[in-house]
């Protein structure tokens, strides 16, 4: 199997020969409400459905974006039809967008060369065009953008190599601050580094936030989900020692690490994991319940706040109390590398761009208890029709 030598949840043709042909998926599998194949992309990089004030034309459509290829798109869902809008080519590789507390949405440029800029969005007419929403900041490869929802109107971005980097949200700022470092611990190359971050619905009173990110240079590396707490005298420090391990996950391979992390409106955190890696899912783990890679996981982060493992079970996720060694953490399942989610409370809708194997990027509308079919199928396709794992 072939090994991804640049940024993994890119463009990584490490096929196994997959299976041709389309049409339904089996019972008990649900398919992608879209995909798109190589000829828009390699990998996709998924976004949120606008909710900003600059651009109505774009409201209520979600804006996601290509990795490799560097298109931009408004894919418009009634919840049964979904129609896509080219909208522009970014002006570097697209690893991310991220939102303002207002809703304007914004998207990360990324290059291992040099350091990027975030951009904006403008309108004149049909034609939408970037903008340099901050010229006076450059970020060394961000791959995530969120705000703290406290008021305070700053955006933190995460560098990959193990940096949140906070500032205010102006177009005059000149200053980014180091919110969190953690380069000693994070291996930042390939598709490793700091990947996520989400903070608590309550973080302006209790000041917790939760990153996602891998450790090691080689086999077997570890996936960890951590809480921290911002620092007493400082809003724009964190404590690097309050340090809580919620989830620590042995990682045969340095790719497929997903790393979305949100809190839905019912409070709770959804993390997305990757398959483990590799190529083809070969460890089966997608369609394996039992373990937490290829998975959208729901934790409620509000029990065992004190104690380990410092999260509990939500009571209503689908594998409470079975009797099958299911992991009860699991929302949903079938996913190989779910590079970003989001969710629009509008439309109680949790977005999933999933990148593809070798031929088909897809956008899932990811719901409880779903199986969304890596690796049985890729996209809207057959993928694997021999496998015990699959119906």
């Amino acid at each position: 199997m072939a090994a991804c030598a640049s940024l993994a949840w890119l463009a990584c043709s490490d096929d196994e020969n997959p299976v041709d042909g389309g049409g339904p998926p089996p019972p008990g599998l649900v398919d992608p409400i879209w995909e798109y194949g190589r000829s828009q992309g390699a990998a996709i990089t998924g976004g949120y459905v606008y909710r900003g004030p600059s651009l109505p034309a774009l409201v209520g459509k979600y804006i996601y974006g290509d990795y490799s290829s560097r298109h931009v798109w408004a894919l418009s869902y009634d919840g049964t039809n979904a129609t896509n809008e080219f909208l522009a080519d970014a002006p570097n590789l697209v690893s991310a967008f991220g939102v303002a507390e207002d809703g304007e949405l914004f998207l990360c440029g990324y290059s291992t060369q040099s350091p990027t800029k975030l951009r904006g969005f403008s309108q004149a007419g049909s034609v939408y065009t970037f903008t340099d929403p901050f010229p006076n900041l450059t970020f060394d490869k961000p791959i995530d953008l969120k705000n703290a929802g406290d008021g305070s109107n700053r955006l933190f971005v995460l560098e990959q190599e193990g940096r949140i980097r906070v500032f205010d949200n102006d177009a005059s700022e000149d200053t980014v601050i180091t919110f969190l470092d953690l380069t000693g611990v994070v291996t930042g190359s390939g598709e490793l580094g700091l990947l996520g971050l989400a903070f608590h619905p309550d973080y302006q009173s209790n000041g917790f936030f939760y990153v996602y990110y891998t450790i090691g240079i080689s086999a077997p590396f570890r996936n960890v989900l951590s809480r921290f707490q911002v620092s007493a005298g400082d809003p724009n420090a964190a404590d690097p020692n309050s340090e809580k391990v919620l989830l620590d996950l042995s990682d045969r391979e340095a790719n497929h690490n997903g790393g979305g992390l949100l809190f839905g409106p019912d409070g709770y955190l959804y993390v997305s994991t990757g398959d483990e890696g590799g190529g083809g899912d070969p460890y089966n783990n997608a369609q394996n319940r039992a373990v937490l890679f290829g998975k959208i996981l729901r934790l409620d982060v509000d029990q065992n706040v004190n104690t380990g493992p410092y999260y509990g079970i939500p009571p209503d996720n689908p594998l409470v109390d079975n009797s099958d060694g299911h992991r009860e953490e699991i929302f949903a399942w079938g996913f190989r590398n779910p590079w970003r989610i989001s969710y629009d409370v509008p439309t109680s809708r949790l977005w999933v761009a999933d990148v593809g194997q070798d031929r088909f990027e897809e956008i899932d509308v990811v719901e409880i208890g779903k199986n969304y079919g890596w690796d049985c199928r890729e996209g809207q396709h057959p993928y694997r029709d021999s496998s015990p794992i699959c119906p």
